[in-house]
């Protein structure tokens, strides 16, 4: 069975004008930016995470790739494995 796996773009336009059309990982603003920004789960999809707003984060390219589908990643001065920032739960 197949499953729509679209963000609408109402959707994206609510996501873009929440964030200010920054990144809400690194802030850096869209007009900067060569590339489109994507609208991203928080909670990937493969972690149970769903198409709500508070899961849906505005994001550039870079940080979109360098996040993926992490929510944990080695923190380089502690060794420790720590969950990645949230930008709902981390302002």
């Amino acid at each position: 069975m197949k499953t729509n796996r679209t963000i609408s773009k109402a959707i994206r336009q609510i996501v873009s004008k929440r964030a200010g059309e920054r990144c809400e990982y690194c802030q850096s603003p869209l007009d900067h930016s060569p590339d489109p920004f994507s609208v991203e789960h928080i909670l990937p999809r493969a972690e149970g995470g769903k198409d709500t707003l508070d899961n849906l984060a505005y994001s550039c390219q870079g940080c979109n790739n360098a996040k993926h589908i992490a929510i944990r990643g080695l923190d380089p001065v502690t060794g420790q494995i720590e969950p990645l920032y949230h930008p709902r739960l981390q302002p």
